[in-house]
Order: C-alpha cells, then structure tokens, then sequence
C-alpha cells in the first residue's frame, strides 16, 4: 500500500471514530422526609443521551437556559460597573430606607463629602452601559425568533434591562453605605409544576423586587441585590408535563451542546397533590408585625405598608377556624403581644383590634420575635399534629435592640429544632445575605422579599402553602460521566459555597410560583 494510501485510510478511520455515538447516561438520585408523616422517601431516575451529538430531551429547557442568559447579563453588568470606580463606604447606615423620599435627609448632620467619577471612570461606566445594551438587544432578537422561550415577563426584564443602561448613563456618585453591601440574597424556588399537581419549590425569597425596585427608582444596584435564585423564580419554567404519582416527583431535562462542550440539566419537581385536594395542617400561629415608623411608606401604592399588612392578616383570620391558634405580637421600639395565643373563636374582635393599628417608634425586630417564639412554644407541645410557625413582616432590619444577627439566628435556628417554622417576609429590607441565608436554611424556614405592601398581600392569597412545608432534607445525588459540573442556578446556597454535586435543601413548600434548578456542565 502506496504512503498516501496509508494515510488517508489513517484519516479516514480517524473522523469514522469522531463520529460514532457514545451512549452516556445521566442518573439521579434523591431523599426527603415527609413533613407530615416524617417518613423517608427515596428515589431515583435516569437519562440516556448521545456524547456526540447534539440534542434537548426537552424544548422547555430552553426557556430557562434563555433565563438564566438574561440574568447573567444583568449581573455581569452590575459587576462590571462596580469595579468601574472604586468608592470606599463612609458610614454604616443604610442609603435610603425604601419609601423614604430623596428630599429628605436621613445622614447625621454636617457635610458628608461625595466623591464625583473622573472621566475615565465616566468613560468606563458609559462602555458597561453599551455592553449591557448590546446584550439586551440581541436576547430581544432571539426571544421574537423562538417560539419555546416566549413570555411577556421576559419582554418585561428586557425593558427593565434598558432602564438600567439608562441609570448606569446618568449615574452620580452618592455616599456608599457599608450596610448596604450585604443585600439580602432571594434564595428561590424549583420549576413550576407539571402533571397537573401543585409546584414544589425550595424555602425562599419568590422574586427580585429589590432589583426591579432600585431599577425603577433610577439606581444602579449593588450586583448582590441581583441573584440567579430570585430572578428565575419570576418565570414559568416548567418542563413538558409527566405523570406523578407520589408526594415529589423529580423530573431531569438535558440538553447538550457539542459546539461549545457544554450541557444543561435541569431538575424540575411537582408533586401529585391537586390544589383542589389540598388541606393544611391545623395551626400554632404567631404573626409578629412591625408597626414603626417607616410602615407608614406607601411605595407608590395606594395605601401604605402597615395598611396592607393589616389587608393581609385580615385576609389570614378569615382562612383560619376554631382549631386554629393564632397570637399577635407587635413591636416598634418595644414589643407588645396584643393578641395573646388563642383558638380563633371571634374573627370581629380580631379584626378590630388590627384595624386599629398605627405607626409609631423605631424597629426592635429581636423584641418582636422573642414574645413571637413564646408565644408558639407555650402551646406547642399541647397541640400534637399542628403546624406552629411564625409569620414575621417587617420592613426595617436589626436596628434598635438586640442587633447581633449570631445571637438572632441562634434563636430561629434553636426553635426550628423544636419545631417552629419562620415565614420572614420583607418589605425593602436590608437584611444582609448571610442573615437571609440564615432563615431559609432553618428547618421549616422561608423568605418572602416584596418590594411593597401590596406585594406581600397577593402571596397571603396562597396563604395555605405559605405556611405548610411538604418536606425536610430534600437531598439529590447526580452521576454525569464524562462531565465536570462548574455552575448551578437556582439552588440555595451561600454565594461563595463551591459548587457541590449534592443538591440539598433543607424545606421544600408547595407553591404556584415558577423557577428553575439548572446545572451546568463541562463535557470532557
């Protein structure tokens, strides 16, 4: 055989063997323990797909991985224009609490320098901007062409998105605040369900109303007050709908790129229990609300927080009955149990007490929970097969008291133990990550951040799961062969924790909202 013969049937066998298939599997599996019963549920699937070749076992995916590009974008941007110009903080109180006008100083009296950007740092900022708007303006393009990934929630982003390349524009330096670098953290949801059973979702905030409110507001926000949690928690991403029957069903979408060596697989969960069907638990319930100053704000609204507050606990004493306990505990500059623990027996004189509600002092959010926790823990043990769980609103973070959030999460996290869930619900709070982070990954703990008190009143419409975890220690093991796992979106967790091959959530709830798990691959 001639030496060109030799070397082209070298070359021949050679692409021959770049083409052939290699079957690869993905498998899952996964625990949890029924919140009800406290039984421990095991399970397991897997997912067969072609190394070579490129494919999505699910178009639905696309919709989240279109999602998560949207999110990146925003993030990166927010980045990038931090490390623009470098301005030190100078004091540790926060910007501006929301609601409260810009006219009106909240800084300790006397000068307080600004420092203004030079025209470097102006020219740098205006490049983020362009970046940030060339972004936007091709995800437009690709979100009119595809039919799988459309939403009129994501045209929303996108605009959101130009006003943003706006605000980084127009951008003055003000004051930076310390206590302002540790926005809280939306720590969100899994996908909305399928099957036609209720969605299963992770303990945590369910939007990005921080964000968007900073955005409208005209600011350019801190890049931790944007998370990937929270963002896909404000869109339906549920895969094609699958039969499910038992209390969790998991549920894998792969899709795999050969071009760019990666694939996506997302998680997706729903649960066999129909909304029609659903029943809470009897309640241990302890609301403990803030009533001080600033619950006065209207957040453009028409009426202020504490109003709609008080919307949302009447609207929780009419969903309760006889069984039910339910206590009121206030706190301002001080904390006051105003209703004490008691079978709800007599709505009228429930709701006259709330209605009579106003605002006043500053905000000792340690107080309030303390007679919060005594409340439920005098009757816990009495009620055998109740739900006891705290429902905390307030709009102000620990100022006034007790402000060492150690000491605080010890306190959740001792009760947790015992049995008592938190339901921390915020209304433009500062709460900073580790200490939102905290509270949801107390056993039975979830975060709600709302940008406004009428916000907070369309999630007390789902008050029942609100209320009602459906599992503990929800843990999923994978085995991708041939693939290094390098991002996951969507799972609770610190954002400098490494990124773990074990999914684990501490408390899963059901939910109608959306979001997404999705893993990024590195195929080797």
């Amino acid at each position: 055989m001639k030496p060109n013969t030799k070397q082209w049937l070298l070359g021949t066998l050679l692409i021959a063997a770049t083409q052939v298939s290699v079957a690869e599997e993905v498998s899952l599996k996964w625990r949890y323990q029924e919140a009800e019963s406290m039984n421990l549920v095991k399970g397991q699937a897997s997912l067969s797909y072609d190394a070579g070749t490129d494919s999505v076992n699910d178009s639905r995916i696309e919709k989240s991985l279109f999602a998560i590009e949207l999110g990146s974008a925003l993030t990166a941007s927010l980045k990038d224009f931090a490390e623009t110009c470098k301005v030190e903080p100078i004091i540790e109180p926060p910007i501006r609490p929301l609601g409260v006008p810009r006219g009106l100083p909240i800084l300790p009296p006397g000068p307080v320098p600004v420092p203004q950007p030079d025209k470097e740092c102006v020219r740098k900022r205006a490049a983020v901007a362009d970046k940030l708007l060339a972004s936007v303006a091709s995800l437009q393009q690709k979100l009119d062409a595809s039919r799988e990934i459309q939403d009129q929630k994501l045209y929303e982003v996108l605009d959101l998105g130009r006003s943003l390349v706006k605000n980084m524009r127009e951008y003055k330096d003000r004051p930076i605040f310390k206590f302002n670098e540790g926005i809280m953290r939306s720590l969100a949801a899994g996908p909305a369900g399928v099957g036609g059973g209720l969605n299963v979702t992770a303990g945590g905030a369910q939007d990005f109303g921080y964000f968007r409110k900073l955005v409208t507001d005209g600011e350019v926000p801190h890049f931790e007050s944007l998370t990937m949690e929270g963002f896909l928690s404000e869109f339906d991403l549920s895969l094609t709908p699958q039969a499910c029957d038992a209390l969790i069903c998991v549920q894998p979408g792969l899709k795999v790129d050969t071009a760019t060596k990666k694939a996506f697989l997302q998680i997706g969960m729903n649960s066999n229990v129909q909304k029609a069907n659903f029943h809470r638990k009897p309640l241990n319930l302890s609301i403990v609300l803030d009533i001080s100053g600033s619950m006065s704000a209207t957040d453009n609204t028409e009426k202020s927080r504490l109003d709609w507050a008080k919307d949302a606990i009447a609207k929780t004493i009419a969903e309760l009955n006889e069984q039910d306990v339910l206590s009121i505990v206030l706190f301002d500059t001080n904390s006051e149990v105003l209703v004490p623990a008691a079978n709800v027996t007599d709505k009228a004189a429930l709701l006259e007490k709330v209605n009579a509600l106003k605002t006043k002092g500053s905000t000792n959010l340690e107080a309030g929970l303390v007679d919060g926790y005594e409340q439920l823990s005098e009757r816990a043990l009495d009620l055998q097969g109740y739900e006891s769980r705290l429902i905390l609103i307030s709009d102000a973070g620990l100022n006034t008291g007790v402000t060492d959030e150690a000491a605080v999460l010890k306190q959740i996290t001792d009760y947790a133990n015992e049995g008592i869930g938190l339901t921390a619900i915020g209304l433009g709070l500062n709460f900073n990550q580790k200490f939102v982070h905290g509270i949801t990954q107390s056993r039975g703990g979830n975060y709600l951040f709302v940008h406004s008190g009428k916000d907070m009143f369309r999630y007390f419409e789902s008050f029942d799961f609100l209320v009602t975890p459906v599992a503990y220690n929800f843990k999923v093991a994978l085995e991708f062969p041939g693939a290094k796992l390098v991002k996951a979106y969507g799972v609770p967790q610190n954002a400098d924790a490494p990124v773990q091959e074990l999914i684990n959530v501490q408390t899963l709830f059901f939910s109608e909202a959306g979001g997404a798990i999705v893993l990024e691959y590195d195929l080797n």
